[in-house]
């Protein structure tokens, strides 16, 4: 799990996601709080590409140990089935927290946050991103 340094202060953590995927995407994020449940706190828009603009998560004096989850679905449906394995690969999530001690930092989607339906013929495609805030 990836990490971000938070502190004491009331200024706001922001989260930010691009996503460059080429099928039709929606993006998630959730969080949750230690002993807590995750709650969904930002959708992306439809047809947003699976973005979300800079967006409040809350302030850094709340979320020690708190976790984000970021989970973006992508449908193929749009893309030729021929075409369809190399998409997959040029998949790519930008995730970026501000606000923190750390200022800005991105975090890329790795290949094992990639999870394919079928990597034969892929149609669907879930990507999870957890990132601790410290």
């Amino acid at each position: 799990m990836e990490t971000y340094l938070r502190d004491t202060s009331q200024k706001l953590v922001k989260i930010q996601i691009q996503a460059g995927v080429v099928g039709i995407a929606e993006t998630r994020v959730f969080l949750r709080y230690p002993g807590k449940n995750f709650k969904r706190i930002l959708k992306s828009e439809s047809f947003s590409g699976g973005n979300i603009p800079l967006s409040k998560v809350d302030v850094n004096n709340n979320l020690l140990n708190a976790t984000l989850r970021i989970n973006t679905s992508i449908s193929l449906e749009n893309i030729p089935n021929e075409h369809r394995k190399a998409a997959v690969k040029t998949i790519l999530m930008i995730d970026t927290l501000v606000g923190g001690p750390e200022g800005s930092k991105s975090f890329m989607s790795k290949e094992s946050e990639i999870l394919v339906d079928n990597p034969t013929d892929p149609l669907h495609v879930e990507i999870t991103k957890r990132i601790r805030l410290i």
